[in-house]
């Protein structure tokens, strides 16, 4: 069977920017990889100086293993880790969320059209609803 380097993905949609230095962004998103069902996606993101965006290494899940992940955080992590702090209120988290949900088709040599500012002021304070 050959192989290629080539591959595409398609965005389908932008979720939200989890943390931000300058022009690197680490980002939840949907993608969907060479046609097939979008999946969640969580990596770093740049746009170059002549606005091409890349991507950088991350982590895609299937909704069952997000959900399977989510369990494991919620139970074995924050329970162990909170049960000293247990009439503490959680620390909000600082989470960018996109406006609007946009799709975007690219593949690894394409160049994109628009450029990303380096800095985002769209910011929203969102408790997650953990212990």
């Amino acid at each position: 069977m050959a192989r290629t380097n080539d591959f595409t993905y398609t965005v389908t949609e932008k979720i939200a920017i989890i943390s931000q230095n300058g022009a690197n962004t680490l980002e939840l998103r949907k993608v969907s990889y060479n046609g097939a069902e979008p999946k969640l996606d969580v990596r770093r993101w740049w746009t170059d100086d002549k606005g091409v965006e890349h991507m950088g290494k991350g982590l895609t899940l299937t909704d069952k293993e997000l959900e399977t992940l989510a369990a494991i955080v919620v139970k074995d992590y924050l329970d162990k880790n909170d049960s000293a702090k247990e009439d503490e209120e959680p620390a909000p988290v600082k989470v960018t969320q996109f406006k609007p949900k946009t799709k975007s088709t690219t593949t690894r040599k394409a160049k994109s059209t628009t450029r990303k500012p380096k800095s985002s002021s769209n910011t929203d304070i969102i408790n997650l609803p953990f212990k």
